[in-house]
C-alpha cells in the first residue's frame, strides 16, 4: 500500500467526489486539476493566491468601520479598506470630522433625553413620599443637562476643517524691511 501524502483538504474533496455517488463537472470522481493547484497553492502560501500585507494606518474606514490601509497603487497619501473603499487624506478628514459631529449631536440628544427621563422620575417619586430616590433621579438629570452643554460647547466651537487657512499676514517690521 503507498503511504498518502495528500493533504486532508484534498483527501476530503477526494473521498467526497467519489464516497457520496456525486462527481465533479464532466463525471470525474477525482477534484479538477486546477482546484487541486489552487489548494496546494493555498497551503503552501503561494504569493500568487495569498494577498500582501498592507500597511495598516491606525484609522477605521467611515463607510464601513473596517481598517484602513495606506493606498500603495494609488496617489500618495490615499487609504483604502479592505472592501474597496478609497479615501484622499482630504476627503478622510472631512468624513470624519461629519462622522465625530454626528456622534456628538447624538450624545447631546440622548444626554437630553436622559435628562428628561430623570427629571420625570425626580418627580415620581418625590410624589410617592421617596425623597432619597427622588434626590438621586434629580443629580442624575443635573449631570446629564451638565454633560449635554459641554458636548453642545465643544461641538459648536469646533472650527471647520474643509475651509482654507489664512495665511499669516506679516508687518514690514516681521518681514524684515524695516519701514
Amino acid at each position: 500500500m503507498k503511504p498518502c501524502t495528500a493533504h486532508p483538504i484534498l483527501i476530503d474533496l477526494r473521498s467526497r467526489a467519489g464516497g457520496h455517488g456525486r462527481a465533479y463537472a464532466g463525471r470525474r470522481s477525482e477534484p479538477p486539476a486546477d482546484l487541486e493547484a489552487e489548494v496546494h497553492a493555498l497551503l503552501a502560501g503561494d504569493p500568487q493566491i495569498i494577498p500582501l500585507p498592507h500597511d495598516y494606518s491606525g484609522f477605521t474606514c467611515p463607510e464601513c468601520g473596517g481598517p484602513l490601509y495606506h493606498a500603495s497603487e494609488h496617489a500618495a497619501g490615499s487609504y483604502e479598506c479592505l472592501v474597496g473603499h478609497r479615501w484622499s487624506p482630504e476627503s478622510l478628514l472631512e468624513e470624519q470630522t461629519s462622522t465625530v459631529e454626528r456622534a456628538m449631536w447624538l450624545a447631546v440628544r440622548s444626554l437630553d433625553e436622559r435628562r428628561r427621563l430623570t427629571e420625570g422620575l425626580a418627580e415620581s417619586a418625590r410624589s410617592r413620599g421617596h425623597p432619597i430616590s427622588a434626590a438621586h433621579f434629580r443629580a442624575a438629570s443635573e449631570e446629564a443637562a451638565l454633560a449635554a452643554d459641554v458636548i453642545r460647547g465643544a461641538t459648536s466651537r469646533m472650527p471647520p476643517v474643509t475651509e482654507e487657512p489664512v495665511a499669516d499676514q506679516l508687518t514690514a517690521d516681521q518681514a524684515g524691511t524695516g519701514r
